[in-house]
């Protein structure tokens, strides 16, 4: 009698991750990577910008502050630069404009123009105030003929979610922990392919029509001088003078013309 073939565990584990194999990208990847949308501005460093879908997003939280509870917002689509605007990128700003900038560690003044301290390069660019971040925006979209602005706290809360609903940190529901120093882009990106939205530096927003301190713009994400761990989250809201200049303060970018 004919003795019929038998095949080891081992064999059949195997034809099993053959079979498995096309389904591999499906489990390791559930979901897309990030769009990204490079902007590449003449004699300056490439800018990546992740997307940001329309939608009708949560803001604020029941364990915030009185200005900070709860509500929703209906946003349009719009791009948002990964990280902070870095030293590299503020001095290509200020070498191609006429923009005064106040000399600091990071950023030395020259005869004719300025260059970055040594080992600042990367770095987020800080003490700038709001109408220097303003002022980057317009440089910026009149050399890539985008539109490019500061974001709304808005646009600015439901990117720093990440795509999680009603999550309080960048990446959920983990708090970020802090760094006892400014740091280049670092960690792991959010959902939506952002880095340093929170404990990194404060970020210069828009403020939001009747949520507004009169007189005063907005700044998110705390930073890394920030001892108060609930200013990292994603609805804190902190407000400062326009003209307010810090080590620890901030911006990004977004593309409006999605």
């Amino acid at each position: 009698m004919k003795r019929r073939k038998r095949f080891s565990p081992f064999v059949l584990g195997s034809y099993a991750g053959l079979l498995l194999l096309p389904l591999l990208p499906a489990i390791f990847h559930p979901s897309p990577p990030p769009s990204l949308d490079a902007l590449r501005p003449a004699r300056a460093p490439v800018l990546l910008f992740a997307t940001i879908p329309a939608g009708t997003y949560p803001l604020g939280s029941v364990a915030g502050r009185s200005f900070e509870q709860p509500e929703r917002q209906e946003l349009e689509g719009f791009r948002m630069l990964i990280h902070e605007v870095r030293v590299a990128d503020f001095i290509c700003f200020l070498n191609q404009t006429t923009r005064d900038f106040p000399e600091s560690p990071q950023i030395t003044r020259l005869a004719q123009g300025y260059r970055a301290g040594p080992g600042q390069a990367r770095l987020p660019v800080t003490r700038v105030d709001y109408p220097d971040a303003e002022a980057y925006a317009a440089w910026l979209g009149q050399h890539t003929g985008r539109s490019v602005r500061l974001p709304t706290e808005a646009e600015w809360e439901s990117a720093a979610r990440g795509g999680v609903a009603g999550g309080v940190y960048p990446r959920g529901w983990r708090e970020e922990g802090g760094h006892d120093a400014l740091r280049p882009r670092g960690g792991r990106a959010n959902g939506y392919g952002l880095y340093d939205m929170a404990g990194n530096v404060y970020e210069w927003c828009i403020p939001d029509p009747g949520r507004a301190q009169k007189g005063l713009a907005a700044g998110r994400g705390g930073s890394w001088a920030e001892r108060d761990a609930k200013m990292q989250t994603v609805y804190a809201r902190a407000f400062f003078d326009r003209d307010y200049r810090d080590i620890d303060m901030g911006f990004r970018v977004v593309l409006a013309d999605e």
